[in-house]
C-alpha cells in the first residue's frame, strides 16, 4: 500500500511519539507500537502521514494489509511484502514464515531502516499468529512495527508482554480541533454552539466529525443526525435505487470487492453496475479502479453501518447470492476463495445446517492444513462440524480425524482426543475401519495413561479389523509400539517394533521404513542396546542421504550421538556434531537448530565449558521462546539442574513455579526428583526429603527406557544425600549392571550425569562401604580424566576425599582435596570449592568434628542433617571478598582489585551479610580475620 501525504489535525503528540520510537529503532533497538482505538478514530490516517514522513527520510515502508472481509486465505497479509520469498504456497511451517520475515526485515533495516505497518482488523489467523514470534526474532534489527486494529485479537495480549512494545491509544479530538476540522471540511466558519453539539455527538471521532461536516455543508437547515449510522443513512437515502442495491451487495462482500461479483449477485448488466458504482464514487462512499475491476469503501465503519441497516432477510439473501457468484466466477481457481465461500454459505444458512457451508469449510480447512496454517484449519473444520447435520454421516465422520490433526497441531489436545474417539465410534457404527486407522495414526503417545491407552486399543483394533496396505500396516505397528513403550508392556513393544521393521524391509516404502526405524529406536533407546541403535542410526542416515531428506538424516545423527554419550565418547560426539551441523544447514525452521544447540550445550557442559554451554542453551531457548515452543521450559530446567549441580543453584531455581510443567504427565516424576536433587544439592535436606517422599518407592517408578538411567542416577544421589539406605541399596543394584557406562538420556536427549561409577560410589559411601566407595570414586575420577570431563572429575575427587576422610584416612582426604582445589576453582565450581576447602583444612577438634553434609556419609534420617560449617556456606569468590573487607577496602577498591563491577562487589558483601547473619562491615572484618587462611 503506497503512502501519501495526509493533513492531520490534533495528532502532533502521537506523531512525535512515533518519530521517537522510529529513532530508537534506527539506533538498533527494534520497537513495536500498538495503535488502538475505535473505528473512525484515525489510526490509518495517522500511520499514512507518519510513514509518508518516514519514507521521505529514506526509511523503507512496508504495509501488511488485511483482507477486507472474512475468510482470508492463510498468510494473506504477509504475501504483500515485496521481496519476500513465498513460503506459503509450499506449506512452510509458521516458524519458517517467522524466520523468513525476520530475515527480510533485518536485511532491509540494515540498509536504511524499516517501518512495517500491520492491519489486524480483518486479518486471517495465520497472519496474526506470526506477529509475536516475528517481534521476538528481531533482536537488534532497525525495525519499527506499527500494529493497527482492535485490541481483541489474541496476538494483542502477547505483543503487550514484549519489552519492545509500546501502546499508542487514539482517542477523540478535543473541541477546538473539532472546530478546526469542521471549518476545513465546510470551507466556512462554524458557530461555536454547532461545534459544541458536533463535539458532544461524535466524542471527537474524526470520521464521524467529517461525516457531520459533509451534512452541514449540504443541509445545515435540517435537524442534525444523532448517530453515525443516522449520518450514513441520510447519505445513502439520497442515492438512486441501483446505487443502493450495489452498495448493499458490496457491504455484504466486505471492505473491498470485485465489481463483477456485485453484477453477478444482482443480475445487473456490466454497464448498469458500473454506472451505479460511478454514482457511489461521486458520493464519496466508494473508490474504484477500472484497471483492477475492484471497488473499496472509504472506511470500514461506513461499510459496517450500511450492512447493519439491512434487514436480516435481505442480508441472508445477499450472502447466498454472494456465495454463488464467487463460486461461478472463480471456476478452477476457487482455492483462495474457499474461506470466503465458507463465510457466505454459513451466513446464508442463518443458523441452519448447510451442505454448501459444510463442504466449503471442509475444503478450506484442508487447504489451510496443506499450507500448515493450523489455527485457520481448526477454525474452518469446526465450522464444518457445525453444519455436519446437512451431510451424510459417513461424510461427517471423515472430517473428524482431520479436525483432530488440526487440534493436535494447535495444542488443543482435549478436542483432538474427543474427535478421534468420535471417529473410532463412527468407524465401528458405520462399518468404516479406515476411520479407526486414521484416528490411531493421528495422535501420538504423550505419557498420559488414558490417552496412550486409547491409542494402543485403536491400533490393536485397526490391525485386526482393517486390511491396510503394507505401508499403512507398518505405520500402525510403529504407532502401537510407541504407545506400548509409554503404557508399559515392554514385551509387546519389542515384538511389534521388530514386526514393523521386517514388514518395512519387505514393502520397500521409505516412509514406512523411517516410521519402523523410529519405533524400534524408541524401544532400544536405553544403554543396553547401543550396538543395535548404532545400526538403526546408520540406516536412517543412509535413507536421509540417498533421498536428500536432511530431516531424516538428522534423526539418525542424533541417535548415533546417543550411543556415544552412553559410552562417554565425547570426542566422537564432537565429530558427529559437525555432521549434524551439515544437516541443520539444509533445513528450515527452529527445530533442527534447536537439536544442534542442545547437543553443543550438553557437550560443552560435559567438558566443564560452562559459559559456552550456557550460551549455546540460551541461544536455543531464545529460538524456541520466540515461537512459544512448549519444549523450551522443560529443557531449560533440566539443563539448569545439571549446571547448578556444579556451579550452585540460584534461590529462584528452587521455587515451586520453576518445576510446574502443566499437564504433561511425563514430567511429573522427573520434576519431583529433579527438585529434590536441587534441594539436596543446596543443603535443604528437610525440603528435599519432603519432595522425594512424593515420588513413591523407586520400585514402583516407571520411566521409558530412554530416561530410566537418568532417573535412577538422580534418585540414587538424592537418596544418598538423605541417608535413605533401603532406597539407596535398591537404586545402587539397579545401576550396577551399567558400571563403566555413563548416565545420560537416550532418544535424542542429552542429560549427562557423568560416569555410573560416580553415582555408585556415592551410594556406597551412603551405605558406609568405604572401601567400595573409594574404589568406585577413584575409577570414576580416572574415567572423567580420560574423556576430558573435568567438572565430573573434580566432583569425583571431592567425593573420594570425603570418603577417605570419613573412612579414617583424613590426611589422604585432605591431600586429595588440596590437589583438586585448583581445578575446581579454575572451573568456577563454587559449591565444590567450598567443600574441598573444608576437607583440605586442619583436622577439626572432637567437639566440632563434622564433615560437610554433602561430602560426609549421609545422616541416617532426613530430619537430622549434618550442619554446614560457616566456611562451606560461602562461595570461593565471597571468601575473597570477605578477606578484602578485612583489609579495609571499600566496594570500589574491591571491584578494582577483583576486576568486577562495583555493583557486583556490593552484592557479594550483602550476600555474605545474609549468609553469616552479620549487619555491618566491622563484624565481617572481624569474622574474616578469625578465619584468615
Amino acid at each position: 500500500m503506497a503512502t501519501r501525504p495526509v493533513r492531520l489535525l490534533g495528532r502532533a503528540t502521537e506523531l512525535a511519539r512515533l518519530s521517537a520510537l522510529l529513532e530508537d529503532a534506527l539506533a538498533g533497538r527494534p520497537r513495536v507500537v500498538l495503535c488502538a482505538g475505535e473505528p473512525g478514530v484515525g489510526r490509518t490516517a495517522l500511520l499514512r502521514r507518519f510513514t509518508h514522513d518516514a519514507a521521505g527520510t529514506g526509511v523503507e515502508v512496508l504495509w501488511a494489509p488485511s483482507f477486507g472481509s472474512p475468510g482470508a486465505p492463510p498468510y494473506w497479509s504477509w504475501r504483500h511484502i515485496p521481496g519476500l520469498p513465498d513460503p506459503f504456497e509450499t506449506g512452510a511451517e509458521r516458524p519458517t514464515v517467522v524466520e523468513r520475515l525476520a530475515d527480510r526485515l533485518t536485511r532491509a533495516g540494515a540498509d536504511r531502516g524499516v517501518v512495517l505497518v500491520v492491519d489486524l482488523d480483518g486479518a486471517d489467523d495465520a497472519s496474526v499468529d506470526v506477529l509475536p514470534g516475528l517481534v521476538r526474532s528481531l533482536r537488534s534489527a532497525r525495525v519499527l512495527i506499527c500494529v493497527s486494529g482492535a485490541d481483541a485479537r489474541r496476538a494483542w495480549t502477547d505483543l503487550r508482554a514484549e519489552p519492545a512494545t509500546h501502546t499508542l491509544p487514539l482517542g477523540g479530538l478535543d473541541r477546538d480541533t473539532v472546530g478546526l476540522l469542521l471549518r476545513a471540511r465546510t470551507n466556512r466558519p462554524v458557530p461555536a454552539d454547532v461545534v459544541a453539539r458536533v463535539s458532544e455527538a461524535t466524542g471527537g471521532n474524526p470520521l464521524h466529525v467529517v461525516e457531520l461536516a459533509r451534512w452541514l455543508a449540504d443541509r445545515s437547515s435540517s435537524p442534525m443526525p444523532r448517530t453515525f449510522d443516522d449520518v450514513v443513512a441520510a447519505r445513502t437515502g439520497a442515492l438512486s435505487e441501483p446505487a443502493r442495491r450495489v452498495l448493499d451487495a458490496g457491504a455484504v462482500l466486505g471492505d473491498r470487492f470485485r465489481i463483477a461479483t456485485v453484477a453477478r449477485m444482482l443480475d445487473l448488466p456490466a454497464a448498469d453496475c458500473l454506472g451505479a458504482v460511478d454514482e457511489l464514487v461521486r458520493s464519496d462512499l466508494l473508490s474504484a479502479s477500472v484497471t483492477s475491476g475492484r471497488a473499496e469503501f472509504h472506511h470500514t465503519a461506513v461499510r459496517a453501518s450500511v450492512a447493519a441497516a439491512m434487514s436480516i432477510v435481505d442480508r441472508v439473501r445477499l450472502h447466498g447470492r454472494a456465495a454463488r457468484a464467487i463460486r461461478e466466477l472463480a471456476g478452477d481457481r476457487v482455492t483462495d476463495e474457499l474461506g470466503v465461500l465458507t463465510h457466505h454459505w454459513s451466513a446464508a444458512a442463518a443458523g441452519a445446517p448447510s451442505a454448501e457451508a459444510y463442504r466449503s469449510a471442509r475444503r478450506a480447512g484442508d487447504d489451510a492444513m496443506r499450507r500448515l496454517a493450523h489455527p485457520d484449519a481448526l477454525r474452518l473444520y469446526r465450522v464444518a462440524r457445525d453444519h455436519a447435520d446437512a451431510v451424510d454421516p459417513a461424510e461427517h465422520a471423515g472430517l473428524l480425524p482431520a479436525l483432530a490433526a488440526a487440534a493436535v497441531a494447535c495444542g488443543e489436545l482435549r478436542d483432538a482426543h474427543l474427535s478421534c474417539r468420535a471417529a473410532v465410534d463412527a468407524g465401528r457404527r458405520l462399518g468404516l475401519p479406515a476411520l479407526i486407522v486414521d484416528a490411531a495414526l493421528t495422535l501420538e503417545p504423550v505419557g498420559e495413561p488414558g490417552w496412550d491407552g486409547d491409542i494402543h486399543r485403536w491400533c490393536t483394533e485397526a490391525l485386526a479389523v482393517a486390511d491396510p496396505d503394507d505401508a499403512t500396516r507398518v505405520r500402525l505397528l510403529a504407532r502401537l509400539t510407541q504407545a506400548a513403550v509409554y503404557c508399559g508392556p515392554a514385551e509387546e513393544a519389542e515384538r511389534t517394533s521388530a514386526e514393523a521393521l521386517r514388514l518395512a524391509e519387505a514393502c520397500g516404502d521409505p516412509d514406512a521404513t523411517v516410521a519402523a526405524l523410529s519405533a524400534r529406536q524408541l524401544v532400544r533407546s536405553g544403554p543396553d542396546d547401543t550396538a543395535e541403535v548404532a545400526t538403526l542410526a546408520e540406516r536412517m542416515i543412509a535413507i536421509g542421504t540417498a533421498s536428500w531428506r536432511p530431516q531424516v538424516e538428522l534423526w539418525g545423527r542424533l541417535w548415533l550421538i546417543d550411543t556415544h554419550w552412553f559410552a562417554g565418547r565425547l570426542a566422537a560426539v564432537a565429530t558427529e556434531t559437525t555432521a549434524l551441523q551439515r544437516c541443520v544447514d539444509r533445513l528450515d525452521g527452529p527445530d533442527p537448530r534447536w537439536h544442534l544447540l542442545v547437543t553443543r550445550a550438553a557437550l560443552a557442559f560435559a567438558r566443564a565449558e560452562f559459559e559456552e554451554a550456557d550460551a549455546f542453551l540460551q541461544e536455543g531457548l531464545d529460538l524456541f521462546r520466540r515461537i512459544g515452543h512448549p519444549a523450551a521450559r522443560g529443557a531449560s530446567v533440566a539443563f539448569r539442574l545439571l549446571l547448578g549441580h556444579h556451579r550452585g543453584h540460584p534461590d529462584g531455581f528452587l521455587a515451586t513455579d520453576t518445576w510446574n510443567f502443566g499437564t504433561d504427565s511425563r514430567w511429573d516424576l522427573y520434576a519431583r526428583l529433579g527438585r529434590a536433587f536441587a534441594l539436596a544439592d543446596s543443603g535443604r535436606l528437610d525440603e528435599a526429603a519432603a519432595m522425594y517422599s512424593r515420588c513413591g518407592s523407586p520400585r514402583r517408578w516407571f520411566f521409558p527406557v530412554s530416561g530410566r538411567l537418568v532417573a535412577w542416577g538422580i534418585g540414587a544421589q538424592v537418596t544418598a544425600a538423605l541417608g535413605l539406605t533401603e532406597d539407596v541399596a535398591f537404586l545402587r543394584e539397579s545401576l550396577l549392571p551399567y558400571r563403566g557406562r555413563y548416565i545420560t538420556g537416550g532418544a535424542g536427549a542429552t542429560n549427562f550425569l557423568g560416569p555410573v561409577d560416580l553415582t555408585l560410589g556415592k551410594c556406597a559411601a551412603a551405605l558406609g562401604r568405604w572401601d567400595v566407595a573409594r574404589d568406585e570414586l577413584a575409577a570414576a575420577g580416572e574415567r572423567c580424566r580420560e574423556i576430558g570431563a573435568s567438572g565430573f572429575r573434580a566432583e569425583a575427587d571431592c567425593d573420594l576425599a570425603a570418603a577417605l576422610a570419613a573412612g579414617g584416612d583424613r590426611a589422604a582426604g585432605a591431600a586429595l582435596a588440596d590437589r583438586t582445589l585448583p581445578l575446581a576453582r579454575a572451573l568456577g565450581m563454587s559449591p565444590w570449592v567450598a567443600r574441598l576447602e573444608a576437607l583440605a583444612g586442619p583436622e577439626p577438634t572432637p567437639s566440632t568434628a563434622a564433615p560437610p553434609a554433602a561430602l560426609s556419609p549421609a545422616p541416617s534420617t532426613a530430619s537430622e542433617p549434618t550442619p554446614l560449617t560457616p566456611l562451606t556456606v560461602l562461595t570461593a569468590r565471597e571468601r575473597e571478598v570477605a578477606a578484602l573487607v578485612a583489609e579495609g577496602l571499600s566496594n570500589r577498591e574491591i571491584a578494582r582489585r577483583l576486576v568486577i563491577s562495583e555493583r557486583t562487589a556490593q552484592n557479594h558483601v550483602q550476600h555474605i551479610f545474609v549468609k553469616l547473619a552479620l549487619t555491618n562491615r566491622a563484624q565481617l572484618a572481624a569474622w574474616a580475620t578469625r578465619h584468615r587462611g
